[in-house]
């Protein structure tokens, strides 16, 4: 495709005079010269321009991937990929604070109680996004609005004070200074390893840049966003999302999505391939293209290839919106050869009727130029639009009877619900060469396939 070829020609360009950078967050000081014998400790002392950049395997970056210009990272050495981490890791067991209840507080300013990402000198980092054990892999997703709404084990509330409102949390210069989780015993205890979910992007603000073999964990905004003329292959992202979109203004909401391209007018994220990648437990979608802004709106050359999404809320949303009146379109946009498995449960605890494998809230213009083509959709509702769907190709669709397959969202039409062989027939006249299966025990071994894929093995 023409925009892989451009950007082919941009990191070839290059290569040819980047120089090559190596980074070790455990045997490197930035204070050497970046060889492979001397590798610099930090991303963030890293050149931000025309740069090849290793990070050795097995080790972990707490900071941020962002702000970088015709560079390729890539890992070097042995062992797995280099994790690029936003989780923020409690090392005192002793900082939680007993309440009536089983309620624990814990005061997220006290730096010293804290190893891992650093929020010291940004205190909108205090919202959290989730509470994550890391010995048992456990997601705490589920926030509260009130201290006393936290009526179930796992829940939590995020509060500039103990009893502070959620309008009032913007007040404070540690708008989230408090976190109120409800738990059996100390939640340290029994060798729980607590971390919190912070509110930043794990990859942001780059251009025509190349990724391949890394991953990204525990960052409470986006996985991957702002970026163009990029390509992302074989990235991991995982635990992604749920923070609180400090002032947003529709009121208290929760955002968070995997790969983010936000097209505006002025400033499109535009011409970027996405693939090989394994994206899950994402607070939204786990790969979308939106935007709103004033003017003409064109998403173009943004494709997501041979990807693997699990248990993300959508797999794909896509919708563009002029403010304006202005025109909206997409040129050579693709979602395909892709897997999503059980989309939804996200592990954030927090169920939408909108949780399904594909999202669209396509208002002004149709989504022509928007192309999902050739995935598969396991265990999940189908399709939730809003008022233009994409363009459905040989898709398929794995469904069990209480799942919906198409629902539009603010309107009359009703939803179409996967109970019967009518009901699929329907779905076909709408999206003509998909297929739709009802999931059974004849559909054993093409599960046993998928598992191999999304795990690595059939469990």
């Amino acid at each position: 495709m023409k925009y892989i070829f451009a950007c082919a020609l941009a990191l070839l360009s290059c290569a040819l005079s980047a120089r090559e950078v190596y980074i070790s967050s455990s045997e490197g000081l930035d204070t050497n010269d970046g060889s492979q014998s001397s590798p610099l400790k930090t991303l963030a002392a890293a050149p931000k321009e025309n740069a090849k950049i290793f990070l050795k395997r097995g080790d972990t970056f707490y900071e941020e991937l962002k702000n970088f210009k015709n560079c390729e990272f890539a890992p070097y050495g042995e062992g797995v990929k280099p994790l690029i981490c936003g989780l923020r890791i409690l090392k005192n067991p002793d900082a939680w604070v007993r309440l009536p209840n089983d309620i624990w507080k814990l005061d997220l300013s006290k730096a010293e109680n804290f190893e891992g990402f650093a929020p010291q000198k940004r205190p909108e980092l205090l919202n959290i996004g989730a509470i994550y054990d890391i010995s048992t892999d456990k997601v705490y997703g589920h926030i509260v609005r009130r201290l006393n709404a936290l009526n179930a084990y796992g829940d939590f509330f995020a509060a500039a004070g103990e009893w502070a409102k959620p309008e009032e949390t913007s007040k404070s210069k540690y708008p989230f200074r408090f976190i109120f989780f409800r738990h059996k015993g100390n939640p340290s205890s029994g060798g729980a390893k607590i971390s919190f979910v912070q509110s930043a992007h794990g990859i942001s603000n780059l251009e025509s840049c190349k990724l391949k073999d890394l991953a990204v964990k525990g960052f409470g905004k986006h996985g991957i966003c702002a970026s163009s003329n990029c390509v992302f292959d074989g990235i991991d992202l995982d635990l992604i999302g749920g923070c609180i979109q400090s002032g947003y203004s529709g009121g208290w909401v929760r955002f968070g999505n995997g790969v983010e391209f936000w097209i505006t007018s002025k400033r499109p994220f535009n011409n970027n391939l996405v693939q090989n990648c394994r994206i899950s437990r994402t607070y939204d979608c786990g790969s979308t293209i939106q935007g709103t802004s004033d003017g003409n709106l064109t998403a173009k050359n943004i494709i997501f290839k041979n990807n693997v999404f699990y248990r993300c809320r959508q797999a794909f949303e896509h919708f563009l919106r002029s403010k304006d009146g202005g025109t909206t379109s997409y040129e050579n946009c693709v979602f395909e050869d892709n897997i999503a498995y059980e989309c939804g449960d996200n592990g954030f605890s927090t169920p939408e009727g909108r949780d399904a494998a594909l999202l669209s809230y396509e208002g002004k213009d149709s989504a022509a130029g928007m192309l999902v083509r050739n995935n598969i959709f396991w265990d999940s509702n189908g399709y939730s639009v809003s008022k233009f769907a994409a363009t459905l190709k040989d898709n398929k669709f794995f469904v069990r009877p209480h799942h919906y397959l198409k629902t539009v969202s603010g309107t009359f039409y009703p939803t179409l619900w996967a109970n019967s062989p009518d009901d699929i027939n329907e779905f076909n006249k709408m999206f003509p060469s998909n297929e739709v299966l009802e999931i059974s025990h004849k559909t054993a071994e093409t599960e046993n396939a998928l598992k191999k894929r999304v795990f690595g093995k059939a469990r």
